[in-house]
């Protein structure tokens, strides 16, 4: 019996799980279609119509474009809502949220103690290793101008780098300035100094330790995806009408992205985007709805360790079903 509507589905022929349909089966009937078709179909039967496939595997773009100019009525599947999208096309109900991160092989735990370590780099190893120097050299001379030295040079430059080691356990430098004031502020200066940088690092590797969605990878939003490429030797993966991080990244990290164009690894839509995500240091961009990732990290396929990370700094989107206006 006909409904009240009849309505044209166009979209994409196959995205599992969302969609899943094959060239001997292609319409609403089909027995496991995909969730979303299974909730368009729920939705059809609700407004008591009927909907009939436009047979053109098609990506969300084109879709959008085919809704929008009259040729087909409604998406097969859930797409994002934006802004620009709503200017061609009108959208049902939301139907969940869209959250955007990565898909990596699980990083080995040592590799991410490793990554945080190297948060204290080179520079500022330099910066203290320098200040060790200058105050030591400073204490000599004023403990020989005011004729209180009883160490040599090396003896000042030995006492000032301990303070980065021993900054807590005062008492062993068995440190006894009874030169001019200068001398002992100079020391005090350097104490407080060492002190503070010791805290600051201690600090940050804890909370980084403690959180328990930082096992499994090395980076958790964009920025640390672009120094894992830049420093980190790793690579990025793209694949045809798939999710890119030029959907998301802001004008300095668009300008870095567009810097390590030699970095990415661009596949046909025919290649499984896993395969080379399940290599080492390959990161590919994808995003997943909300019954998938309810976590900041997830196993997206146990068998090869990929993971799913959510990128914490990029708020989700709404999902519906593209109408026509």
């Amino acid at each position: 019996m006909p409904g009240r509507y009849h309505l044209r589905a166009i979209g994409y022929k196959e995205y599992r799980p969302y969609v899943d349909f094959t060239s001997f089966c292609w319409n609403l009937d089909c027995p496991s279609p995909g969730s979303d078709v299974d909730f368009l179909n729920i939705n059809l039967d609700l407004m008591n119509s009927t909907a009939e496939i436009v047979q053109l595997d098609l990506d969300i773009d084109d879709t959008i474009e085919m809704i929008s100019n009259g040729s087909a009525d409604i998406s097969v599947q859930a797409v994002r809502q934006t802004l620009e999208r709503m200017q061609k096309v009108d959208f049902a109900t939301p139907t969940g949220y869209l959250y955007h991160g990565y898909f990596i092989k699980e990083v080995p735990q040592l590799e991410v103690v490793d990554y945080i370590l190297s948060s204290f780099d080179f520079d500022v190893v330099v910066l203290l290793a320098l200040c060790g120097l200058s105050v030591g050299v400073l204490l000599y001379w004023y403990t020989r101008l005011f004729r209180t030295n009883r160490r040599s040079v090396f003896n000042w430059i030995w006492i000032t780098s301990q303070g980065l080691v021993h900054i807590c356990l005062i008492n062993q430098f068995n440190l006894r300035i009874s030169g001019p004031t200068s001398a002992r502020i100079l020391a005090a200066i350097w104490l407080w100094f060492s002190f503070a940088i010791i805290i600051y690092y201690q600090a940050k590797l804890r909370s980084f330790f403690a959180l328990s969605h930082k096992r499994g990878t090395i980076f958790t939003n964009f920025d640390g995806v672009l120094d894992a490429v830049q420093y980190k030797g790793w690579t990025m993966v793209i694949q045809e009408r798939g999710y890119t991080p030029y959907l998301f990244c802001k004008p300095h990290q668009c300008e870095r992205l567009n810097g390590l164009k030699n970095r990415i690894l661009h596949l046909d839509r025919s290649k499984d985007m896993l395969d080379y995500v399940a290599l080492d240091r390959h990161v590919g961009f994808g995003a997943l709805p909300y019954d998938t990732d309810q976590y900041p990290i997830v196993v997206f396929e146990r068998k090869r360790s990929v993971l799913f990370v959510t990128d914490v700094d990029i708020a989700p989107e709404y999902l519906a079903f593209a109408l026509n206006k």
